[in-house]
């Protein structure tokens, strides 16, 4: 996808650049256009894999998704709303948009602000008198939403990537004091938001990520990358009390548990 890159871009332009025909905009015209950008483009299932070696394993999972659905699901990653394609994440700045077309107009300074008539323009409105259509939300398919996720997506090609692994091995201790807590010691209660990431490592331990790294690492993380966990807890300072302790409890349980059924 990112290879035509600049096809894609071009098709979304075509219809986000002409105001008339981008409001005659479908989603089976979306349809088409990700069918065509996909056409080289194959996933292997593993469909065969299973009718030659048939399983009653209750506990194995397989996960597969259509082409579509796979470039969809990855754009999630990037900002693309799950259930982008059935309205998600639709026009949500369209009131914005209506009162800057409307040219920001000002009354005079000072002037008091004139009073709507609540139950004339309703009188109205029923008998098909209302002017103020713009103030519907628009019906028409959004593209800028996929363009918006598609353009980040493209940031983080595989020279990005390659910097954002290159820079966090190189500082891999460090990176590790962003979990820590106010007593410097690792905490299972210490979270950090992956997304939020790389403002912490910026700001905290002055690491020199570009803009696009900034905005983007967790995204990179999320879709790209594997996320090392240990399901074990290191000692605190000060001592957990009864009611920490209660909830450490419950959690190694559940840890237990997660690690039999495997």
């Amino acid at each position: 996808m990112i290879e035509k890159a600049e096809e894609i871009q071009k098709d979304i332009e075509e219809w986000t650049g002409d105001e008339e025909k981008i409001k005659t905009l479908k989603r089976d015209d979306v349809d088409s256009m990700i069918d065509t950008w996909l056409a080289d483009f194959h996933l292997v299932q593993p469909s065969q894999f299973f009718k030659d070696h048939p399983t009653n394993d209750s506990e194995l999972v397989c996960s597969i998704e259509d082409e579509k659905n796979f470039l969809i699901s990855t754009l999630q990653f990037f900002g693309l709303p799950a259930g982008y394609m059935s309205g998600v994440g639709h026009h949500l700045n369209w009131r914005q948009m209506i009162k800057k077309n409307k040219g920001g107009k000002k009354g005079k300074k000072g002037a008091p602000a004139k009073k709507k008539n609540k139950a004339l323009e309703k009188l109205a409105r029923e008998r098909g008198l209302t002017t103020d259509v713009e103030e519907k939300k628009p019906e028409y398919f959004d593209l800028l939403v996929f363009q918006k996720s598609f353009k980040k997506f493209c940031t983080c090609d595989g020279k990005a990537r390659s910097e954002a692994r290159s820079e966090i091995l190189k500082r891999i201790e460090d990176v590790q004091k962003v979990f820590l807590d106010d007593f410097s010691e690792e905490s299972y209660k210490k979270v950090v938001d992956i997304y939020d990431l790389a403002t912490q490592l910026v700001t905290k331990l002055h690491f020199g990520f570009d803009h696009n790294l900034v905005d983007n690492l967790g995204s990179m993380l999320m879709c790209f990358g594997e996320i090392e966990h240990e399901l074990c807890y290191g000692e605190r300072v000060p001592p957990d009390n009864d009611e920490e302790k209660k909830l450490k409890i419950v959690a190694e349980m559940k840890a237990k548990e997660h690690q039999e059924a495997k």
